[in-house]
């Protein structure tokens, strides 16, 4: 259950991160093809600096998640060794 909450939890970061990256891209494609007005150009830019400034905070937040999920399995992978011998010894 620990390592579904842990994804569960990262996903709304995971995701808003692929929708960023995926709207500027399409705003910087079509700023490639037909440049815009200076003042579209600033707010442009200044969405993708916003964007990148947020990038560090999302997946910090899924590195520690991750690490949850692993520490999670861990536990499930040594209490499973410990089942194991346990059934050795009373066989």
């Amino acid at each position: 259950e620990r390592a579904l909450n842990s994804v569960e939890a990262s996903q709304p970061h995971q995701d808003a991160m692929e929708k960023g990256a995926k709207d500027l891209t399409k705003r910087w494609d079509e700023w490639f093809e037909n440049p815009i007005e200076l003042s579209d150009a600033r707010e442009l830019v200044t969405d993708t600096r916003q964007f990148l400034g947020d990038v560090p905070g999302h997946t910090s937040f899924t590195n520690a998640q991750l690490l949850d999920i692993m520490m999670a399995q861990d536990f499930q992978d040594l209490t499973g060794q410990v089942i194991k011998r346990m059934m050795d010894v009373i066989q």
